[in-house]
């Protein structure tokens, strides 16, 4: 009887911890989880903000292409304005040369 109950008190308690081992692991089956997702949760929002800055500089460097372009433009109208009024100039100078 003594070597029945010593057995049964062993099963139980193998049981107990058994449990009790099933139970902590998925509690930090849990755990994890949870903190997987929030670190899902941050890389997505970082990706969010990365995206959003890329649009921006996208945007800045855009703006900035069409004012090179802008710029580059008015040298150009500004360099053959200048010539033609040296051209002129220079006209001007024959024309007065002529005349003296």
């Amino acid at each position: 009887m003594k070597m029945q109950q010593i057995a049964e008190r062993r099963e139980r308690n193998d049981e107990r911890m058994r449990l009790k081992k099933e139970r902590e692991a998925r509690i930090a089956a849990e755990h994890n989880q949870r903190v997987l997702e929030q670190k899902l949760m941050v890389i997505e929002q970082e990706q969010q903000a990365s995206k959003k800055a890329l649009m921006i500089y996208q945007a800045k460097s855009n703006e900035l292409e069409r004012k090179i372009h802008e710029s580059e433009e008015q040298f150009r109208r500004l360099k053959s304005q200048r010539e033609n009024v040296e051209r002129e100039m220079v006209q001007m100078e024959t024309q007065l040369s002529a005349h003296i």
